[in-house]
């Protein structure tokens, strides 16, 4: 009965203490492209920089979901994302939601 109490405290312990905090940026999409996922399905692959610490950072992600070749893109090269990593570690930089900001577009 000890040896389950002093575990069940050390998991408790180490799972407290393995919660990240996140950082928070504006990212701009550079470019995307199809990716090939099998059976005539793709993925779209968003590569997007930012500016962390007077440097540029550049990232990339899949976006959620299969597509066919020609459906729309959701994402647009000069579009704005949000993107979130680990404090201190911008090499470990992911998509924080869907939401994307579209630059005004000329006709």
């Amino acid at each position: 009965m000890r040896k389950k109490n002093i575990f069940i405290i050390a998991f408790l312990l180490l799972s407290i203490g393995c919660k990240r905090e996140y950082e928070y940026r504006m990212a701009c999409i550079q470019r995307t492209a199809f990716v090939h996922w099998g059976c005539g399905n793709f993925k779209l692959r968003i590569f997007y920089e930012f500016e962390y610490n007077d440097s540029t950072c550049k990232g990339d992600d899949f976006t959620n979901g299969l597509y066919r070749i020609y459906a729309r893109k959701h994402y647009k090269e000069g579009d704005s994302l949000l993107v979130k990593f680990p404090k201190g570690k911008s090499n470990e930089s992911e998509r924080a939601n869907n939401i994307v900001k579209t630059k005004k577009r000329k006709l």
